[in-house]
């Protein structure tokens, strides 16, 4: 809160809702259809209390904070949630095209669509005086690491991109 205007931002897609990459009641916990987990955090596809920070260890959140940084953070789910429904939720329904219910085999799939997502936050940064548009580093981790690679490769906006062990099907694309 002390850091001269513009910061520079590290903006990230996370997987199990803003709440977990923070021990803070004041992190809304999402209300998004969830990924299974076995540690209580996600009951009937729903995040619960139970999985308030218990991602913390991976996000250096006060690190981030201390150093004068900005951080932002998309739970995947809310731009498209992460399981076959034929692409009826999150933003593939929107943009399916006048009678059709799906997009077709040479549309965009997931990957692209959370990547369009971290170019629509960055649309919102280029509006925010509080946010330096020119210092902005999209970051992901394992298929976060693909969608953080892919919306870097697509969005010249974004002055960094960090992807840390996406797999196999990676840079090769």
């Amino acid at each position: 809160k002390n850091a001269p205007r513009p910061v520079p931002v590290f903006l990230g897609l996370n997987f199990g809702g803003n709440h977990t990459i923070v021990d803070d009641p004041r992190v809304r916990i999402s209300a998004s259809w969830m990924r299974p987990s076995n540690d209580g955090g996600v009951q009937d596809h729903r995040a619960t209390e139970a999985g308030r920070g218990r991602s913390s260890s991976r996000w250096p959140v006060r690190e981030i904070l201390q150093r004068g940084y900005g951080l932002a953070v998309v739970y995947y789910g809310d731009i498209d949630p992460d399981f076959d429904d034929g692409f009826q939720n999150g933003v593939h329904a929107l943009y399916h095209g006048q009678g059709k219910a799906a997009p077709t085999a040479d549309q965009w799939g997931s990957i692209a669509t959370w990547a369009w997502g971290l170019s629509r936050v960055m649309d919102y940064f280029a509006e925010d005086t509080d946010v330096d548009q020119e210092r902005v580093a999209v970051v992901g981790h394992s298929r976060l690491g693909k969608r953080a690679f892919w919306g870097g490769a697509r969005d010249q906006r974004f002055a960094l991109v960090i992807s840390n062990d996406w797999g196999c099907g990676g840079a090769a694309l």
